[in-house]
C-alpha cells in the first residue's frame, strides 16, 4: 500500500486548480482543507478504526472512562465479554424508577456517554484485565507540513483533491463546480463506506489527472 504526502496533495491540487503561484489560494488554506477533508471521510465513511481495553478496577467503571482523544463515535461496547446496550441519561432515569437489574452477576447491561466519558450501568463488579472493550470510529491525525503523510486508506486519497479543489471553487464562486464535485464525493463516500467493511487486496493510486476534469 502505497502513502501520499501533504505537498503531493498541495501541488495536484494547485496545477488542477491552475494557481500554482499561490495568486489565489495558499498552501496553508489546502493543508486546512486536508484536515477538514479527512476528517469529513472519517465521518461519512469509518474508514478510520481504534479499540480501546481498559484493566478494569472498582472505581474505574463507576467514575467514568475517558474516551480517547481520536474518538468519533462508539460501534460496540463490551464489558466482561458481554455486549453492552446504549441508552441516555433519560432513559437511564426512567430504568431506574421502573426497575433495576437484581441478577447481573456483577457485569453492566448499559452504556451511556456523557462529558468525554463513557459510564457503565448498573456499576459493574466484575473486574479484571480488559474487562472494558469499546470499538470505535477514529479521527485522523492533523497534518501540519508539508512531510506529513495521510490517515485515511490510499485509495481515499483522490476524494481529499477533490474535497480541495471544492473548497477552492467555493472561494471561486464556481458554483456548478461545487455542485459537479460535491455530488461526486457524494457517490465515492456511498462506495467507500462498503469497502472500509469490504477491504480488498489492492487499491488505485493517487495520480496525475490528465486535465482539469472538475
Amino acid at each position: 500500500m502505497g502513502t501520499t504526502s501533504v505537498q503531493e496533495i498541495v501541488r495536484q491540487v494547485q496545477r488542477l486548480f491552475g494557481d500554482t503561484s499561490e495568486a489565489q489560494i495558499y498552501a496553508q488554506d489546502i493543508l486546512d482543507w486536508i484536515n477538514a477533508g479527512q476528517m469529513e471521510i472519517a465521518r461519512q465513511t469509518e474508514c478510520l478504526q481504534g479499540l480501546q481495553k481498559i484493566n478494569t478496577s472498582v472505581d474505574d467503571p463507576t467514575d467514568g472512562i475517558i474516551l480517547p482523544d481520536d474518538f468519533i463515535k462508539e460501534r460496540r461496547v463490551t464489558y466482561n465479554n458481554i455486549l453492552l446496550a446504549r441508552t441516555t441519561l433519560e432513559d437511564l432515569d426512567t430504568l431506574r424508577l421502573a426497575t433495576t437489574p437484581s441478577t447481573t452477576d456483577g457485569n453492566s447491561l448499559y452504556y451511556y456517554i456523557w462529558g468525554g466519558s463513557m459510564f457503565l450501568w448498573p456499576d459493574p463488579t466484575n473486574i479484571g484485565v480488559d474487562f472494558y472493550k469499546l470499538w470505535y470510529v477514529r479521527a485522523p491525525s492533523l497534518v501540519s507540513q508539508s512531510s506529513d503523510q495521510l490517515s485515511i486508506p490510499y485509495h481515499m486519497h483522490d476524494d481529499i483533491i477533490r474535497f480541495c479543489l471544492m473548497r477552492a471553487k467555493e472561494l471561486n464562486e464556481d458554483e456548478q463546480g461545487v455542485d459537479r464535485i460535491s455530488g461526486e464525493l457524494s457517490i465515492r463516500m456511498a462506495q467507500n463506506r462498503e469497502e472500509s467493511f469490504t477491504p480488498s487486496d489492492s487499491y488505485p493510486v493517487v495520480r496525475d489527472y490528465a486535465g482539469d476534469m472538475w
